[in-house]
């Protein structure tokens, strides 16, 4: 049979129409796209470093995700390692109440989001209308142009081509009855609409906002939100044989698409359903969060029958119960099993509770690595606590039904458009590793390596497995070893700019004993420095770190060196006011504005406490500085009209210093010195030097440098330190990228140490392309032959004043024409090796000890020599052992923090 031009024409023609129903249909009607269905996933269940629940949807057409539940510190950390693509992220709609702990990751993920090229995004919560006034405290370190963040709160379904979600809001039984002005709020989105610019001059837009102060009057109702997704019904297909069998014409197609009733020549009607397969419903799906025993009888309460019935549906799908762990043993309370039992048989239930599921491990890159250097060094890899069993079983009467399970991150749920859910059992206990998964690591990674000192497979199996750790802190001092000996530096943390499955973002625990007991300073705490600690250290030895904890030091205002301090500071002021310790109060040494940060974050949730915190500023101990950069008042909102918020002129005040705050740090911790200057990076950041007493005789001192390029100054406030910690974020051929972004390369952080006289030396801060070492051949030949550039005109007073790093590019531009030319030295570029070295700075850089940070070390001062003993003696088997790293960097695609074409990165050389 041959097609005729005419049916030809016709059928081409109803294609066409066929096409344009279908859109149109989907419109008017939102149904989904057909064949789609979807994924559930959770990426994070609750453990020791990642605390709160958060389950991914995938749309399995197109592979956009949507989040729902918590975004804690780690999360985004956690995606990287499970292989999710946060660019693919397209909502997030938050549960429970909204205090720090559930969005306390989200500012990184924000940040993330937009540098991968994502320009819509959407963050949704319901019936607190605090959300836009959290964003809007982040206006002092979080801006990004060109993202359009969609952040509000809900008070009907949110509607979407393929789903909807409902937010199901529930009250504590002791309300606090708290309405927001609408008049606040709506201020409150033109600060987070110039936080995230999508078409306005990004300079005016960063700074004018710092000049605003948050509404007084906004406070947090504390109110819980849950949400219900179901997808949109897929419509049945339109049976085109069935159609012509009842006479139906080309132009009655597209009514009857459309759900209309067509009368055909000779008076018969011809129903939709006639010709149209069965719409296809998906089952919903319901997320209901519990933070404290307060809304269990709200949530019992709230008739969930109604919720289905408004949905045309006769069951949930899944549950998924995320419970608060301040609720004990929850599955114990008969009226809880009642809750669970009233949804019926159909329906599957997840139980994310910390006594419920296993504390497992999250970041097993991370942990890989370590296991690896544990076999060269010992005792300075402390490895990970996990369990593969919960503490808690699921009750026998809710276990046997096989329908109640653990929520375990990696588990997955099928959805499936007329059909009910399936749970794929084979992910039920998610991503449990056992002894074969590490007998393979030693096989294929370390036995064909042939190293010359190694512990055997079965230490190796039996330390990576091993349940029982012992406590890694020494306290007291031992007597009959010297105190300056006994110092310890915990590396909680290495990397830069964003966290990677590698490497956490910065932080530094340094532990210097003082007669018989020890002190604990932070030097920057990048987000989830708690959970690493928490994940590192045996319940006893948090309590010790805690008790010994008594300053938190921020150097500069970027997010990856200060969103883990504000749980740092929560976690010690509960343990305190539990547990009272010697130390009577938290010092916070910072910039002046993160102050003001928590002080604004405290008007909705009780974050810090006058009677135990004291605050100072990191200017109150810089006097190298002739001039000091100005601080700002901030005018409150609520006495400008809306149209006014972006015309708000600086109002710069001049420093007050806290000089009976800082006697008191000096006096509780046993300071003897305190000395910052700034650094060169950006507007108030700052490196430091600490002269500690360890007893009536001796001292300890120690520097850090922050975020910089390398600084005189600070060679001459930190002269003669025991202990230099310095950033070392590229090495020596990224030598633009470290003038352009204001690092230091490797060459340069080492030069620094040798002015400085250093004794030890922590490079850190790495650049997350990096996945072993630095060029640590290259710098120990620096220490045997330190690198020097006559100049006799060189300004050795370094008085160079903090500046934005445009003007440093600009400054810096005939250096940048010299780096296509491969013959020019790092000396010959950096000014920093102009100034001049003198002999006892060459003969004290013979003797340095230099450690190459690594993430989760605990390094005693008197073993600081070891690594590079390792080093040498393995050489470039070393590198062989992490190659496995170099292709898991690939797969991750982790961006450079200086994009450029000029060169190919170089293979890091060990």
């Amino acid at each position: 049979m041959y097609l005729t031009e005419e049916i030809f024409a016709s059928r081409a023609l109803f294609r066409t129409l066929r096409l344009d129903y279908k859109i149109q249909y989907r419109k008017l009607t939102n149904f989904a796209p057909a064949g789609m269905s979807f994924e559930l996933i959770p990426v994070a269940h609750p453990t020791s470093d990642l605390e709160r629940p958060a389950v991914f949807i995938r749309d399995t057409l197109s592979g956009s995700r949507q989040l729902v539940g918590n975004v804690p510190e780690g999360l985004q950390r956690k995606c990287n390692e499970f292989g999710f693509k946060t660019s693919k992220l397209e909502h997030i709609f938050l549960t429970g109440i909204l205090d720090w702990k559930s969005v306390n990751g989200l500012p990184g993920l924000i940040l993330t989001v937009s540098d991968q090229g994502l320009k819509k995004f959407g963050v949704y919560h319901s019936g607190n209308q605090i959300l836009q006034y959290l964003i809007s405290s982040w206006r002092f370190f979080v801006f990004r142009f060109g993202l359009q963040l969609d952040a509000r709160d809900l008070d009907s379904p949110f509607e979407s081509d393929k789903f909807i979600m409902k937010p199901v809001n529930i009250d504590s039984i002791n309300p606090l009855n708290v309405v927001n002005k609408p008049s606040d709020i709506s201020k409150l989105q033109i600060m987070v609409d110039q936080i995230f610019p999508t078409a306005v001059d990004t300079d005016f837009s960063a700074k004018v906002v710092t000049n605003v102060g948050l509404p007084k009057s906004v406070r947090n109702p504390k109110r819980s939100v849950s949400w219900i997704m179901m997808g949109n019904p897929i419509r049945g297909k339109f049976m085109v044989q069935q159609a012509r069998e009842l006479g139906c014409k080309v132009e009655h197609f597209r009514h009857l698409c459309n759900f209309e009733p067509v009368t055909l020549d000779d008076g018969t009607v011809i129903n939709p359903e006639q010709v149209l397969e069965p719409t296809r419903c998906f089952q919903p799906i319901l997320f209901v969060e519990i933070p404290s025993e307060d809304y269990l009888q709200g949530t019992f309460n709230h008739d969930w029958s109604s919720e289905l019935k408004s949905l045309n549906s006769s069951s949930f799908g899944v549950v998924y119960h995320f419970i608060d762990d301040s609720i004990n043993n929850p599955l114990n309370n008969p009226d809880y099993v009642k809750f669970i039992q009233s949804f019926g048989d159909k329906t599957l239930h997840f139980i994310s509770h910390k006594q419920y599921v296993p504390n497992l491990i999250n970041y097993e890159t991370s942990y890989n690595t370590s296991l690896k250097w544990k076999t060269l060094l010992k005792s300075w890899f402390p490895l990970y606590r996990w369990n593969s069993e919960p503490k808690l079983q699921i009750p026998s009467c809710l276990k046997s039904t096989g329908r109640v399970f653990p929520m375990v991150s990696g588990q997955v749920v099928n959805l499936k458009a007329g059909e009910a859910v399936l749970f794929q059992k084979n992910t039920v206990n998610g991503t449990l590793k056992d002894s074969q998964y590490f007998e393979n690591i030693y096989d294929k990674e370390i036995t064909p390596i042939h190293l010359n000192q190694v512990a055997s497979k079965d230490e190796f199996v039996h330390t990576a497995i091993d349940k029982q750790r012992d406590s890694l802190l020494h306290s007291p001092p031992r007597s009959g070893s010297s105190l300056n000996s006994q110092m310890e530096t915990v590396v909680l943390g290495t990397g830069s700019a964003l966290p990677s499955k590698f490497r956490n973002v910065l932080s530094n625990l340094v532990r210097v004993p003082y007669k018989g007991v020890y002190r604990c300073i932070l030097l920057d705490a990048g987000e989830n420095t708690l959970g690493t600690i928490k994940r590192l250290f045996s319940d006893e030895d948090v309590d010790q770190i805690f008790a010994e904890l008594g300053m938190i030091y921020l150097s500069h205002l970027h997010a990856d060196h200060h969103m883990g301090i504000t749980s740092i500071i929560q976690e010690w002021i509960k343990r305190q006011k539990l547990h009272p310790t010697s130390n009577k109060h938290l010092y916070v040494v910072t910039p002046w504005q993160y102050e003001k940060f928590l002080m604004e974050l405290d008007q909705v949730e009780s974050i810090s406490d006058p009677s135990l915190i004291r605050y100072l500023s990191c200017d109150q101990f810089n006097h190298c500085s002739n001039t000091m950069l100005p601080e700002f008042e901030q005018v409150p909102i609520e006495d400008m009209p809306a149209n006014e918020i972006l015309n708000v002129e600086n109002h710069p005040r001049e420093f007050v210093p806290r000089n009976a705050t800082a006697s008191e740090l000096f006096e509780e911790l046993h300071f003897l010195d305190f000395q910052t200057c700034y650094a060169y990076h950006c507007d108030y950041a700052y490196s430091c030097s600490i002269t500690l007493a360890l007893d009536d005789k001796s001292q300890f001192k120690v520097s850090y440098s922050g975020d910089t390029r390398p600084r005189y100054q600070f060679a001459k406030i930190g002269y003669k330190s025991d202990l230099l910690i310095h950033e070392s974020t590229l090495e020596d051929d990224k030598f633009e990228d470290a003038l352009a972004k204001k690092h230091s390369t490797t060459s340069e952080a080492t030069q620094v140490a040798i002015l400085m006289e250093a004794r030890k030396v922590l490079l850190t801060h790495f650049s997350q392309r990096y996945r072993s070492f630095t060029n640590s051949e290259d710098v120990y030949k620096q220490l045997n032959d330190p690198k020097e550039q006559e100049a006799a005109d060189v300004d050795i007073d370094d008085q160079i004043q903090p500046s934005t790093p445009l003007t440093s590019f600009l400054e810096n531009r005939d250096l940048l024409k010299k780096e296509n030319d491969d013959s020019i030295s790092i000396e010959q570029k950096a000014n920093i090796f102009k100034v001049p070295l003198n002999k006892s700075m060459k003969e004290n850089a013979k003797t340095m000890q230099i450690v190459f940070a690594f993430d989760n070390m605990i390094i005693r001062y008197d073993d600081f020599a070891l690594q590079r003993e390792v080093i040498e003696r393995e050489g470039s088997k070393l590198e062989l052992l992490f190659k496995s790293e170099d292709k898991d960097e690939q797969e991750e695609g982790v961006p450079s923090p200086c994009k450029t074409n000029k060169k190919k990165n170089k293979k890091r050389r060990i």
